[in-house]
């Protein structure tokens, strides 16, 4: 699996690269996560993830307005805690 998944980001990266005239430029976070579905309950958790997924990329540190404020976030740090509902359900990390 693993090596399907490298060559298809590869396959893609050189693609998306070439139509925007940007060699080099990374475009995948990396690794991957797979998860084996076993139940109802495993399957809905991961599509209420699926579909939170662009919520949290406003609050992702590498989102591009993100890095502009983490400057500022760094001075005035209080320990808030995160919202359970934004963090990942259970997968493994491969």
């Amino acid at each position: 699996m693993g090596s399907f998944i490298a060559g298809f980001k590869s396959a893609a990266t050189q693609r998306i690269n070439a139509m925007r005239n940007a060699p080099g430029l990374p475009r995948w976070q990396r690794n991957y996560y797979e998860h084996i579905i076993r139940n109802e309950d495993e399957w809905n958790e991961i599509r209420a993830y699926i579909a939170g997924n662009p919520l949290r990329w406003e609050l992702d540190e590498n989102h591009p307005n993100r890095k502009a404020e983490k400057k500022t976030d760094a001075k005035n740090a209080v320990g808030n805690p995160v919202d359970p509902s934004l963090q990942s359900p259970r997968v493994a990390n491969t």
